[in-house]
């Protein structure tokens, strides 16, 4: 998990990217007009080889982003005219948002027994040298707040959470009387817990940090006024899951659409052989508050990361990118009797440090026969 926050990030092509004007509302007419000028822009970009994926994922981050977030990628796609530029686009939208969540997401720590400190550290920005930080010690608060708010039970699968059932006669009552199953849980941060805490004395970890938050609140526009690397490990931010379905919602494979109805959402599952997910329920569930004094799962939140979820899945990448943040085969691990393939792990790694090259040898002029993808402003 460290070592991929000390990869280099692709930075966004346009040096103006951190300055949004958050007040523009392009009118029904404008907006159309922008999706149909970047729709031209990305017909006319030609790929840099067959696997060039950078119009399939644009247009993809275009239909799923929200609208306000969509808007301004449209924009960035119609002012960028140079083909190199738009690779670097897509470069920067798959290394700032979708690696981070499917390889970090799930790894939150585990709590510690530390006493929490009623006195934190004051962290006025996001820059390199006062990037905030999230503690174990926060942790255990959190997730002892969290077990509070949702019954001492997973949200999704019902199940109790052990410790608290041997611990408290009450939750052993509650579980018997539900007839339930215990197990462990944990509590799941919605935005990585790792995007809050890092090490200050690794430069280049608090530099994509600060890459990373800020292309988040470029395209999810609101997300700064509900969450940052401050605020990351507040029980808004977070759930109570069983310990394999936190594995599996950290990293997009499970996500939560929100219905019209407050805190009712469908369950997304992305993948429907894996026995780990046998015990979660089919179609909606409720979210229930067992004490108002704890803030609820954000909205938000939940909604950001389903988006995140559908742009990875529906693009294809999460299958790309499971093969390039592969951790199974470790240097400890290099059979020294030499049946390891070295080239095919480096070949990996390199592949991970930037998703796209400018200078791939199959070079096409063609089109491809390629077929153009409507945009959600072909909907309106």
């Amino acid at each position: 998990m460290a070592r991929l926050l000390t990869f280099p990030i692709t930075s966004h092509p346009s040096s103006s990217a951190s300055s949004v004007n958050q007040s523009s509302d392009p009118g029904r007419e404008n907006a159309e007009d922008l999706g149909r000028k970047a729709s031209e822009r990305l017909w006319n970009y030609v790929p840099v080889c067959s696997t060039d994926k950078v119009t399939q994922v644009l247009n993809v981050f275009v239909n799923y982003l929200p609208k306000d977030g969509a808007l301004i990628l449209l924009q960035d796609i119609v002012d960028l005219t140079n083909d190199k530029d738009l690779r670097q686009l897509h470069d920067h939208l798959v290394d700032a948002i979708l690696k981070p969540f499917r390889a970090i997401g799930g790894k939150t720590p585990a709590p510690t027994r530390a006493t929490l400190s009623e006195t934190e550290e004051d962290i006025s920005s996001l820059s390199t040298t006062s990037m905030g930080s999230s503690s174990r010690a926060d942790q255990t608060t959190v997730q002892n707040a969290c077990l509070k708010r949702d019954g001492y039970r997973c949200k999704l699968t019902g199940f109790f959470d052990r410790k608290s059932v041997k611990e408290n006669v009450s939750v052993l009552e509650a579980k018997e009387k539900a007839q339930a199953r215990a197990s462990s849980t944990e509590a799941a941060h919605i935005i990585p817990f790792a995007l809050g805490k890092f090490d200050e004395d690794n430069l280049k970890e608090a530099e994509n940090k600060a890459t990373i938050w800020t292309c988040l609140n470029r395209y999810f526009p609101g997300l700064e006024k509900v969450v940052s690397s401050e605020t990351i490990n507040s029980p808004s931010n977070a759930i109570t899951l069983y310990h394999t379905v936190h594995n599996h919602f950290g990293a997009l494979g499970v996500t939560l659409e929100a219905r019209s109805q407050p805190h009712v959402y469908n369950i997304v599952r992305y993948t429907d052989d894996d026995p780990d997910l046998d015990s979660l329920p089919n179609g909606q569930i409720t979210f229930e508050c067992h004490d108002s004094s704890v803030p609820m799962p954000s909205t938000f939140l939940l909604s950001v990361h389903a988006k995140i979820g559908k742009i990875l899945h529906t693009s294809g990448m999460a299958t790309l990118l499971d093969h390039l943040i592969d951790t199974s085969e470790l240097p400890s691990q290099i059979d020294p009797k030499g049946s390891t393939e070295i080239g095919s792990m480096i070949a990996r790694r390199l592949l991970l440090l930037t998703s796209h090259q400018e200078d791939w040898n199959d070079t096409s002029e063609n089109d491809g026969g390629r077929e153009r993808q409507k945009g959600p402003w072909e909907k309106v």
